[in-house]
């Protein structure tokens, strides 16, 4: 099973596992296209962005907190944890970049 390298920080780098699983679901592809771009958000916020319902994300998002790819912050407002966002629009989990722009 391949390893991760990045510049992440050891205790950061997902599991192959955990990787594909976060990334492997459309929805979830675009919570994170759009918390990507660096704003905290809360549910209904992101659920109007992608065109799904808060029900829908809210079960996405709890999947994203397990991993440890998202948190929730003050006012249940999600965000990336810190050092997966590279810069707005592009993530890192230690198997590459991926650039989220325009993903959905």
């Amino acid at each position: 099973m391949p390893e991760p390298s990045s510049t992440l920080p050891p205790h950061f780098a997902l599991s192959l596992e955990a990787f594909t699983t976060v990334i492997g679901d459309a929805t979830r592809w675009r919570i994170l296209a759009e918390l990507s771009k660096g704003q905290s958000l809360m549910v209904l916020e992101i659920a109007r962005a992608i065109g799904r319902s808060a029900t829908v994300v809210s079960k996405h998002l709890k999947v994203l907190r397990v991993a440890g790819v998202v948190e929730v912050g003050r006012g249940r407002m999600y965000q990336i944890v810190g050092p997966y966002r590279i810069e707005s629009g592009i993530l890192e989990f230690g198997y590459g970049r991926l650039r989220m722009a325009g993903q959905h």
